[in-house]
């Protein structure tokens, strides 16, 4: 297992978008931090979007549908990032993994390629949850930027217990 070491870890903006709080976010799961704490992204592109890894670490879970990924530092940070509400249902093309479970990856790193223009088409809410499952260890969350932010920047700091 992990261990805690650096209290502080510099979060990057998985995709290019606008940062909202997670009491913003239209789904009770992540709005009433069931999951975790964190922040919520909403992609700018429109298209096709890469969303990349917010840490460096170990991918520790892939889910079913490719919709979502958690990732853990070497420094036992766990991050979720889940592109799209309500999205654990969708079989189709619409979320590729790029990553593996057990892969190690830098920040930056590409984890899932998103047909996001079809979601939206299908009426899909594209807001993202970057969530820290790990209540217990993390103390503080502070967004280092405020709305909008281009992908794989720094945008936040979280200080663990």
């Amino acid at each position: 297992m992990f261990k805690f070491g650096k209290k502080t870890s510099t979060i990057i903006s998985p995709c290019a978008g606008n940062i909202i709080s997670l009491d913003e976010v239209n789904d009770p799961t992540f709005s009433k931090r069931t999951v975790g704490d964190g922040f919520a992204i909403i992609p700018t592109a429109s298209d096709v979007v890469e969303f990349c890894a917010p840490i460096a670490g170990k991918v520790t879970q892939i889910f079913n549908a490719n919709h979502a990924v958690t990732l853990t530092s070497k420094n036992g940070l766990e991050v979720l990032i889940h592109v799209g509400l309500d999205t654990k249902h969708f079989k189709g093309n619409e979320f590729e993994s790029l990553v593996r479970e057990g892969q190690e990856v830098e920040a930056g790193t590409p984890l899932i390629k998103v047909a996001v223009a079809e979601l939206v088409e299908r009426g899909v809410d594209m807001t993202t949850p970057v969530v820290f499952p790990d209540k217990l260890h993390v103390k503080n969350i502070l967004l280092t930027t405020h709305k909008t932010v281009a992908a794989a920047t720094p945008m936040a700091e979280v200080i663990r217990a």
